[in-house]
């Protein structure tokens, strides 16, 4: 049983890092198929290599606390811009401020409004 523990763990980072390597070449670099192949072949690597490293329950933890940091990360990128453009709202506006930061999404967002007027 605790074979099986150990060989899903690695697995299970394996498939994180393949994830990683994919997003990082389709996403941020924008780069072509052979490439993010390659990206996520070494990130499933990278990945594998860290879960057979973490085999102690303190390295474990702090593979994990990588991952969840790595994910809010993520998240953050994500949503910081949507934030910025105005897409999320703060919560307890009023529909005049909800309109009002409407408005200055679509006027950010969508610029040859002012030219047709």
């Amino acid at each position: 049983m605790k074979s099986l523990r150990a060989t899903l763990w690695i697995v299970f980072n394996l498939a994180l890092g393949l994830a990683a390597g994919v997003a990082l070449g389709w996403g941020p670099l924008a780069a072509p198929a052979p490439v993010i192949v390659a990206l996520g072949l070494a990130g499933a690597l990278v990945g594998a290599g860290i879960g057979r490293w973490a085999g102690t329950q303190a390295r474990r933890r702090a593979v994990w606390a990588g991952h969840g940091l790595i994910l809010l990360a993520a998240a953050l990128a994500a949503l910081i811009p949507f934030y910025r453009v105005g897409a999320l709202a703060p919560p307890g506006e009023t529909r005049a401020a909800n309109f009002q930061r409407l408005w200055r999404a679509l006027d950010y967002a969508y610029p040859y409004f002012q030219e047709k007027e």
